[in-house]
């Protein structure tokens, strides 16, 4: 099956290295196989063609193989759909932190979280959601809880653990907030106020605190700062990097760390000992 797709190329110097590398996703050496896989992945979007016709192979190492590569093009792609979301304020913001989960919690999936938001929403209906002051009492009767500041969890960060736990820092939970009240026509924003804390707000200038749950009325301005969604993501990207240096995990510093790095356009990320590229 291989050989017959790749012979659709023609066969220039670089389209039989191309067939050298298909051809060893067959052996049983896995070493080989991963030095091969790692080599098709230069090829980029050119390849992709030739996997959806190698997933039909009758060789059960060259499926297998394939779909480890399609596992990893499909991580690729949603990194870099993140980190289009970072320098956007009008990125959505709900989606934008599945894919945030998604970078840490790469076994899971849309389809589980969007069960998640589902079950939510299906809670929040139980209140009747018109205001703000509704929305607050939803979120104490939910138990949704600050975690410790400081706290270098990455369940603090990651939506899906958050709504299973009920336990997250206060600008995931603001935007957990927000995400509810947009569904129910509710306007608010995320902000961050001067006592260095996150919050939502809306257009009466009620204050929702996560620590709480409590209500302020009438903030004046020059008390906080609206975040947009893209400034919210990245500082939660931020917060992950940290938790992957904290862990001292290479993996986790590598994927999340050249997230940052793309958003920032920079190479001087990665601090030591991982700076050692």
């Amino acid at each position: 099956m291989h050989n017959k797709t790749i012979n659709k190329f023609s066969l220039t110097k670089n389209d039989r290295r191309f067939s050298a590398l298909i051809n060893l996703l067959e052996d049983e050496n896995t070493d080989i196989a991963s030095l091969a896989i790692s080599e098709l992945l230069s090829y980029g979007k050119s390849f992709e063609p030739v996997l959806s016709e190698l997933q039909e192979s009758q060789n059960y190492l060259i499926r297998q193989r394939v779909h480890q590569l399609q596992a990893i093009i499909n991580i690729r792609k949603n990194r870099e759909r993140f980190i289009r979301k970072l320098n956007n304020k009008h990125s959505g913001l709900w989606q934008g932190l599945n894919e945030l989960h998604l970078l840490w919690y790469d076994n899971d999936n849309f389809e589980e979280l969007k069960i998640l938001k589902k079950n939510l929403i299906k809670e929040a209906s139980k209140f009747k959601l018109t205001n703000t002051e509704i929305l607050a009492k939803f979120m104490r009767e939910m138990t949704f809880v600050c975690s410790p500041k400081g706290n270098l969890e990455p369940d603090y960060y990651c939506i899906g653990s958050i709504l299973d736990s009920k336990i997250g820092a206060d600008f995931i939970l603001s935007s957990i907030a927000k995400a509810i009240a947009i569904h129910f026509n509710i306007e608010t924003e995320v902000v961050f106020t001067k006592e260095n804390n996150f919050a939502l707000i809306d257009k009466k200038k009620s204050m929702i605190s996560p620590i709480d749950w409590g209500i302020k009325s009438n903030f004046i301005d020059s008390h906080y700062e609206i975040w947009h969604p893209g400034m919210i993501l990245k500082h939660a990207l931020f917060q992950l990097y940290l938790c992957a240096i904290s862990a001292d995990s290479y993996r986790y510093v590598y994927s999340i760390g050249s997230c940052l790095a793309k958003a920032l356009n920079t190479k001087d990320l990665f601090p030591y000992p991982y700076n050692f590229i």
